[in-house]
């Protein structure tokens, strides 16, 4: 498998780091044993939490009821994509890969209008299945249960069906060639969690500690070679 890189950044502190590594001016480390790559990653993907959806705003599908963009969420990611179009970076973003429910779809639709680049739907960026009355409820004291396998009360999907799927999302995105060498790609708080978990080897104790990006936060990867020290195949920028 690959080399990632990551970190949780804001899009003008992410756009830094990425004129930054240019510049050869950043080292990255093995996510698990910390060994130093000086490599360039050949591939950007950057994972988006999608902007605030409205709690009662809801337009229902044949699949599932999906909140739509809230007016503030409207302007959290006018703004966040402005940002980006200024930017180098946002130069770069040939694609955006959205999850295909409302709010990310909303979310996904802006940047691309901003960003001036296509916009397609990929339903392994969907979250996980939940009932609204578990979303409601789910907040960080639930961050170490939900990322569990053992864990699944009624109204949440099973937890190794959701990382089987994200682990084959995430092998997608590091060969397809479609992709290009930067995307975009909108989605939601558990399927980045579970991203998290899977990159960075971490047990369900460690991601009570973790927390998600902001709505339009982003995380950033980048895809290159394996970690020569440990065998690793993900990798961070060094602390």
């Amino acid at each position: 498998m690959t080399e990632l890189f990551s970190g949780e950044v804001g899009i003008m502190e992410a756009m830094k780091t990425m004129e930054a590594m240019e510049a050869m001016k950043v080292e990255f480390g093995c996510a698990r044993c910390g060994a130093i790559s000086k490599k360039q990653p050949r591939r950007i993907l950057r994972f988006m939490r999608q902007a605030k959806a409205d709690i009662f705003a809801k337009t229902v599908t044949a699949d599932s009821v999906h909140r739509v963009l809230s007016s503030t969420g409207k302007a959290q990611a006018r703004a966040a994509a402005s940002d980006l179009a200024d930017t180098k970076g946002g130069e770069r973003i040939r694609m955006i890969v959205t999850s295909p429910t409302e709010g990310a779809v909303g979310t996904a639709n802006i940047f691309g209008k901003q960003l001036g680049v296509p916009v397609i739907r990929n339903r392994h960026l969907m979250e996980r299945d939940m009932g609204d009355e578990f979303r409601e409820k789910l907040d960080k004291s639930l961050f170490e249960k939900i990322m569990r396998r053992e864990y699944c009360p009624p109204g949440l999907s099973p937890l190794h069906e959701f990382e089987k799927e994200t682990v084959s999302f995430l092998a997608e995105c590091m060969m397809d060639p479609r992709l290009g060498t930067d995307t975009l790609l909108v989605t939601h708080t558990l399927r980045i969690m579970t991203l998290v978990k899977i990159i960075k080897g971490l047990d369900p104790k460690a991601m009570a500690n973790w927390r998600p990006p902001c709505n339009c936060g982003m995380l950033i990867f980048g895809v290159g070679a394996k970690c020569k020290k440990c065998g690793c195949s993900m990798h961070e920028l060094a602390a």
